[in-house]
């Protein structure tokens, strides 16, 4: 488990955490990498590739939530 020792040393570290400005190209890129992954999961008949692709693709969306706010 991550202590706040951990975090702190994210956010001094050079390549850390950071903060970003909200970008809205940025989301529509990862909103189209969400669709991909959701094309490729319904093609799929392994029952694994589907779940992985549907990983990636709630993954992605979340992520274009985030680079968006």
């Amino acid at each position: 488990m991550k202590t706040l020792k951990d975090i702190k040393w994210c956010f001094r570290n050079k390549n850390g955490i950071s903060l970003i400005e909200p970008s809205a190209n940025l989301a529509e890129g990862h909103i189209k990498i969400a669709e991909e992954a959701l094309h490729e999961m319904q093609k799929s008949d392994s029952r694994r590739w589907k779940t992985i692709e549907a990983y990636y693709t709630v993954y992605e969306s979340v992520y274009a939530i985030f680079v968006r706010l």
